[in-house]
Order: structure tokens, then sequence, then C-alpha cells
């Protein structure tokens, strides 16, 4: 997890983005795999870098961000609510960080359907969901096979932009997954080799604020 100060730096370095975009308003569902592939070292790493997103766009301080966190296997459980909390309360991260890892298998289109169909969006503000995960989904009993790139399309159908973040197992990880699930390499990011949830900030920053 960063320090204050390096998120501090951080912000600082983005400081022309926040100046300019000081009415910027979002809703962002973060999805975390939490199912045996990923590991209980994956679901820390994810819960680090929700963390460290939502304490980086907390120091830009000029948004209006609501938050929503949900981990998932072969069901989902919002542990957050999407606007429970305000960006910037300490509750906020606190809650986070007592998500624990589950195990059991992964179905990522499961969990990307219901958060599309469940989740209470704000009207008329841009809609993000971060799925995190390692790519790899697996069947349900009936072995259908999950079906993550349907639900992730029908999702951007909706009006959600996705971005997915690889954690887990390196060597495991489902690149060509990751890509279908983001559906655009410079919404594809990492917890790993330093990858942090404060870049993730900055390019939804970027993304929805400068464009938006």
């Amino acid at each position: 997890m960063w320090s204050k100060e390096m998120l501090a730096v951080a912000c600082l370095l983005l400081a022309a983005i926040c100046k300019a975009n000081a009415q910027c308003s979002f809703d962002v569902v973060f999805l975390a795999d939490s199912s045996s592939s990923v590991r209980p070292h994956g679901t820390t790493a994810a819960n680090i870098y929700i963390r460290d997103a939502i304490d980086c766009l907390t120091m830009y301080n000029v948004y209006d961000v609501g938050v929503g966190v949900t981990h998932f296997t072969c069901t989902s459980t919002e542990h957050i609510p999407l606007g429970h909390y305000t960006l910037g309360d300490p509750e906020l991260t606190a809650a986070v960080g007592n998500i624990a890892h589950t195990g059991g298998l992964s179905r990522i289109g499961l969990a990307i359907r219901k958060m599309k169909d469940t989740t209470s969006f704000r009207s008329g503000v841009p809609r993000v969901a971060v799925v995190l995960t390692d790519g790899v989904g697996q069947g349900d009993a009936n072995e259908r096979v999950d079906d993550y790139a349907e639900q992730a399309e029908e999702a951007r159908e909706a009006g959600i932009t996705l971005y997915a973040v690889a954690t887990g197992m390196y060597a495991f990880l489902d690149t060509a997954a990751l890509d279908t699930i983001a559906g655009d390499p410079s919404r594809l990011h990492t917890t790993h080799f330093g990858g942090n949830g404060c870049g993730l900030a900055a390019k939804l920053v970027e993304d929805i604020c400068e464009t938006g």
C-alpha cells in the first residue's frame, strides 16, 4: 500500500487534471475475485489496490465519486453498497481492509451481470466497474462455460465502462480474458510489478473527467 506521502506526490503530479475538472462526478464499483485460484495473497493485493485507489481519489479532493465494493466467487457478495460511505470517510477504507478471502469457483460473468442489474448507480452520472481478477473463470454445476465476454459487452452496452486489474498468481493469469473484460488495452491494469491503485485513480480521472 502506498504511504500518504507517496499518494500526495502522485496527486501533485496530476494537479492540472484536478484543477481542470473540479466538478467531475462518477460512480465506481470494484468487483474483486476471491476465488481459490486468486489465493489469499491475491485478495489481499486487491484490497490494498482498492484502498490506494480510494485514498488517491480522496486526495484529489475535488470529485464527487460514489464507491461500492463487491467480492465474488461462484456468487457475489456486496460488502460496501454504492454510496454507503462518502469519499474521504475513514470507515470506507477500513471496511475494504476487513474483506477476507473466501475461496471457491470464479464466476466472473455472473458477477458482472449482477453488478449491472442490481447496482443503484446515480442517474446522469458516468458508471464505472473495475474487475480485479486473474481472468480464470469457471463454469457452473451444469458445466456451462463462464460468459464473462458476453456479460462484459452487455455491461458496456448498458453504459458502464469496464476496467480490468490483474491479481492473483502471475504465472496463471489469463491475459486474454482480462483484455476482453477491459475492452481496451488502456483500461487493463495490474497489482503486480509495483502496479498500484493510484495509477488507476489517475486513469479514471483522465478518462472520465477530461473527456466527460
